[in-house]
């Protein structure tokens, strides 16, 4: 799916997982932006390009990570799935 701007500009973007619809937003002030939002997403475990338009899994359904394979932080640029 795609990170989704509020019309009235005063909260951050909503992220959602293509998976499941899960969403991830921040009530941080002032309002993030989608760089921000996304560091903020990939701390918590999201998966995906890091783009808005996505793909992005949220933690519950991204893939594991096998071992000697870069996290989310590394795997943040490369399609979800994407080994």
């Amino acid at each position: 799916m795609t990170a989704i701007p509020l019309d009235d500009g005063t909260c951050s973007p909503l992220l959602i997982c293509d998976d499941c619809g899960r969403a991830f937003s921040t009530d941080r002030r002032p309002p993030v932006e989608w760089p921000a939002l996304w560091a903020l997403a990939v701390d918590a475990g999201w998966q995906g390009r890091d783009r808005p338009v996505g793909p992005h899994v949220c933690e519950r359904c991204a893939p594991p990570v096998p071992a000697g394979v870069p996290g989310p932080v590394g795997r943040a640029a490369g399609d979800v799935g994407e080994v």
